[in-house]
């Protein structure tokens, strides 16, 4: 509450200025008054009087402090409802949004993907989910939680991984014995010159049933494939709608391929899509939307934190949100709930 009370709005920062230079005017036009009798002979009583009634009614008092106090006001109701708001201009700022940008994954969902299917070309399913779990097991990524849960559940053993390493919003590599595995999106495969042609129709299929398509691989060969699948937050559709009301523009930003993440767009009702994105690219698009009007970016994970920094405000899912978004954010909802971005809105 003490630091975001200290990064002031444009409103308080400009009362602020203009009472730096009111008050002396004020104070030098009573002083002026009361040295009146002593040049002209006047009544010194009259003249005290007057003085008096105009640093009362001229004082800027209550001018200059009502800004801070409402913003305080402002602050910490938001606070009861479990929004977290950073500083006075990110409260000026709700009011004046035109366009919103949401991450899918944990903020439009729940964030708690499950595996539908695994696909084996090679091996057996087993062997395939423990390898990629494997190589999963410490990413915070909620897809690679998914495959974890999915590998214990099945009392898969989950084995030691050498030389790991996260491949920037694509996937991630690491050796199982001797031999370089590699697991993440489509494109990854592509951009390595792994020929995927041939499964390009299933991944496609499963692709438009809403599911995350995750492949598996080694020695520029499939191994096989891992589909998995989130839920939508039961008032995301709701939201949406109510922004839709206010003339609020509202834009999808994931890193989820273009066919998942247009389904989830129609049936959410969201204005524009943009799909496949890397962090950086997540940028550029909130830079391009702000030269339109002011933005606001609401995410949850690591590759969300350079575009909620980016935005004209950021709001990160404090639940459910990852250090780094949170840190990056201007705002928190700390219940996960999307009806608070109304409320914050409504209410600001």
């Amino acid at each position: 509450m003490e630091n975001a009370q200290q990064q002031k709005g444009k409103a308080q920062l400009w009362m602020e200025r203009f009472g730096e230079k009111y008050s002396p005017m004020v104070l030098l036009s009573a002083i002026i008054m009361l040295l009146i009798p002593y040049f002209t002979q006047g009544d010194s009583f009259y003249w005290t009087e007057k003085a008096v009634i105009l640093l009362v009614a001229a004082a800027p008092c209550a001018l200059v402090i009502s800004l801070p106090i409402a913003m305080a006001a402002g602050i910490s109701g938001a606070a009861k409802q479990g929004i977290l708001i950073k500083g006075g201009a990110h409260l000026e700022h709700l009011g004046n949004i035109k366009i919103i940008a949401f991450d899918k994954t944990g903020t439009l969902t729940h964030g708690k993907p499950k595996v539908t299917k695994v696909v084996s070309f090679k091996d057996d399913t087993s062997h395939l989910l423990k390898i990629a779990a494997s190589l999963e097991q410490y990413s915070s990524h909620p897809l690679a939680k998914a495959i974890v849960t999915q590998a214990k559940e099945k009392n898969i053993t989950i084995t030691t991984v050498t030389e790991s390493k996260a491949i920037f919003g694509l996937g991630v590599q690491g050796k199982l014995n001797d031999e370089l595995w590699y697991l993440g999106s489509p494109d990854m495969f592509d951009k390595m010159g792994v020929n995927i042609e041939n499964f390009k129709p299933q991944i496609y299929m499963l692709q438009s049933e809403g599911n995350t398509v995750v492949l598996l691989g080694h020695n520029n060969e499939l191994s096989g494939l891992i589909a998995i699948q989130d839920t939508l937050r039961e008032n995301a559709q709701d939201v949406i709608q109510q922004l839709h009301a206010m003339n609020i523009r509202t834009v999808m930003l994931t890193g989820d391929n273009k066919r998942t993440a247009q389904r989830v767009a129609q049936k959410l009702g969201i204005d524009d899509v943009r799909a496949g994105l890397k962090p950086d690219e997540k940028v550029k698009a909130i830079e391009e939307f702000i030269k339109i009007g002011p933005t606001l970016m609401i995410g949850d994970g690591v590759n969300d934190a350079p575009a909620l920094a980016t935005a004209t405000s950021g709001i990160a899912m404090g639940t459910a949100g990852t250090d780094a978004a949170i840190e990056a954010a201007d705002i928190a909802l700390m219940a996960d709930d999307l009806s608070k971005l109304i409320d914050g809105i409504e209410n600001r």
